[in-house]
């Protein structure tokens, strides 16, 4: 999740411990992403990801913006 998010389990556990939700299903459960919960939509979970994700997010923040809503109507069949 990379040091940005990494401020639960009471330090318990280190950013790369942070296990990643599977993707199926994720249509129903827009309203709460992360592993705090802090995203409130898809758009927001991929742009706060840093780490092992940080490359994913900054390409997606890259894209155009019908890429960008091509990507997300994706997921959101999914």
């Amino acid at each position: 999740m990379g040091t940005n998010l990494a401020d639960i389990c009471l330090q318990q556990a280190a950013p790369p411990e942070f296990r990643t939700a599977p993707l199926m299903g994720l249509r129903f459960h827009v309203d709460k992403l992360l592993h705090d919960a802090s995203a409130t939509n898809v758009q927001q979970a991929i742009e706060r990801h840093g780490g092992e994700a940080q490359r994913s997010a900054d390409e997606f923040k890259t894209l155009s913006d019908e890429d960008k809503q091509a990507l997300l109507k994706f997921l959101d069949t999914i």
